[in-house]
């Protein structure tokens, strides 16, 4: 887990740019058992903890059952699916043991199913009615204990409804600073995000169920976060996480939605998602080594002359070192080659401009705060050296709208997000939206993000039908494309991508009037 320090810094950086204790909806929680049950029937984990092992095909090879679990085939619920032209029937309880049996594909009739029989089929593949089942179900090799876990789970199976959900209404959560500098920021989100769900409730909800929104509000540290984040998990019973603030430990919570198979969509921040990509978790933004791409993208197109000489200058601490990397290898892929990379612990803005002046340097890619951007720039202008410097808006880019005249046309910085387009109908009605609530200013792209992250929410709720469940919430959000949500752009997601937008908006700092005038809308750096 980050340090309380650097997860505060990264939370200020995210957030400066972009009734509790409620019972489950659905009667008791699972037993022991039928936990063990549900882990082994959805990740084909024995008691053990470990993987249970499984045969499949004509000449049965052994396989863990991680590959084939037997809710990847059967359905998150039960009720069975089609998929590559096997269809997989519906095993839950009340199918297996109806009292006039089930039909086969073959049109013969199968009788009920009991407890020993079903312990024959999932282990040597043979039917109630004595028929071999096709080779593409697995034979899992199961012991006893485990046998009677995934029976005990079956039992709940199709009752075994996720929590947060009622007839009524959908229960979701959001992590909010509440103290310190970030307070008035987290005050603003949860204005706009309880506003976005009343319009929606009074509208009648999404298929008569209304949303219900719990906050959770924080200090800004990354272990407050996480123990929000399982607070609602665990006892508020949220179906889903929208627009959780992050306080720095975003790989820690991914880690948490993962584990707990608990969405979470848009977590405010702008440097999380460098740990191993999760199922559950979803980025409205891309991370701040993808906008370190997408900067040395638009500086390769600008930088006229042959093999141009770079510097890639950072402070020596891991997340920069990241982002360094990540430009330097895109600077490679796209032929810029004559580059140097500067680390520093602390800075000497004199020195390095002197050095970099004296290597004839015409490019400068910095990823440090705004504050030593400016001093290099003052250090530079002293010099009489005036490359052109691309940074990251997160970074500080504030600071650096007071740097000298003489650089003028030639500082650009890198955004998540930028001014949405007045022109749409989306864009107009988050403009209503903040009228209405009178919102105070300074937490624009924030609210943006949030107010983007319920419009997807909604339209995935919406996709994934009247028979909801977290899995087909996931499903519903994989097969979102070039979504729009008006503030932000197209966002698009898919089974093995967890960034709903790929790129930056770049914007040039006029001096002379403290201002950014943007210059490119969105670029998607190239592969």
């Amino acid at each position: 887990m980050l340090n309380n320090s650097t997860g505060r810094l990264l939370g200020v950086i995210s957030l400066a740019l972009l009734g509790w204790s409620v019972a489950s909806s659905y009667g008791a929680s699972l037993t022991e058992e039928e936990q063990r049950g549900q882990r082994l029937y959805r990740k084909g984990i024995g008691s053990s903890g470990q993987p249970v092992d499984a045969s499949v095909g004509e000449q049965p090879a052994k396989i863990p059952a991680t590959t084939v679990p037997c809710g990847g085939c059967h359905g998150h619920d039960g009720r069975g699916k089609s998929e590559g032209g096997v269809t997989a029937p519906n095993i839950t309880w009340g199918s297996l043991t109806k009292s006039y049996g089930r039909i086969r594909a073959d049109g013969q009739t199968v009788p009920p199913y009991t407890e020993p029989s079903l312990a024959t089929a999932m282990t040597l593949g043979v039917d109630r009615g004595g028929t071999k089942l096709s080779p593409a179900m697995p034979r899992y090799l199961l012991s006893r204990e485990d046998l009677a876990d995934l029976v005990a789970y079956l039992k709940r199976l199709g009752a075994d409804e996720d929590p947060g959900i009622t007839e009524s209404s959908v229960v979701v959560g959001t992590i909010l600073p509440s103290r310190g500098a970030l307070a008035p920021a987290g005050q603003a989100l949860r204005a706009l995000m309880t506003a976005y769900v009343g319009a929606i409730n009074a509208r009648g909800g999404i298929y008569s169920r209304k949303i219900v929104l719990r906050v959770s509000d924080v200090e800004e540290t990354g272990a407050a976060v996480l123990a929000s984040a399982k607070r609602l998990i665990g006892q508020e019973q949220v179906f889903a996480l929208l627009s959780p603030f992050t306080g720095g430990a975003d790989d820690e919570l991914a880690a948490l939605s993962d584990r707990e198979g608990v969405p979470i969509l848009g977590p405010l921040t702008l440097s999380g998602g460098d740990g191993p990509p999760g199922r559950y978790t979803f980025y409205l933004f891309p991370r701040l080594k993808d906008q370190a791409r997408a900067l040395v993208d638009f500086a390769s197109r600008r930088l006229g002359a042959p093999d141009p000489r770079i510097a890639i200058v950072y402070p020596e601490n891991q997340a920069l070192i990241a982002i360094a990397d990540s430009a330097e290898d895109q600077s490679k892929k796209l032929g810029l080659n004559a580059l140097a990379r500067v680390g520093y612990a602390r800075l000497d803005a004199e020195r390095l401009a002197k050095s970099l002046s004296g290597a004839a340097v015409e490019a400068v890619f910095f990823f440090g705060s705004g504050a030593d951007a400016r001093a290099l720039l003052q250090a530079a202008a002293e010099v009489n050296w005036l490359p052109s410097v691309y940074a990251l808006g997160a970074l500080g880019g504030k600071e650096m709208l007071g740097a000298p005249q003489t650089f003028r046309n030639k500082l650009f910085l890198a955004h998540a997000i930028g001014p949405p387009d007045p022109a749409r109908v989306e864009a107009q009605e988050y403009r209503a939206l903040v009228e209405e609530l009178k919102l105070p200013g300074g937490h624009g792209p924030a609210q943006l993000a949030a107010y983007a992250t319920m419009k997807i929410f909604i339209e995935a709720l919406t996709r994934a039908g009247r028979e909801l469940s977290r899995e087909k919430l996931v499903t519903a959000l994989e097969g979102l494309y070039n979504f729009e949500t008006g503030v932000t752009p197209p966002v698009s997601y898919g089974p093995n991508r967890r960034v709903g937008a790929l790129g930056a908006h770049v914007t040039m700092i006029d001096p002379d009037k403290g201002e950014l005038v943007p210059v490119a809308s969105w670029i998607t750096p190239r592969e």
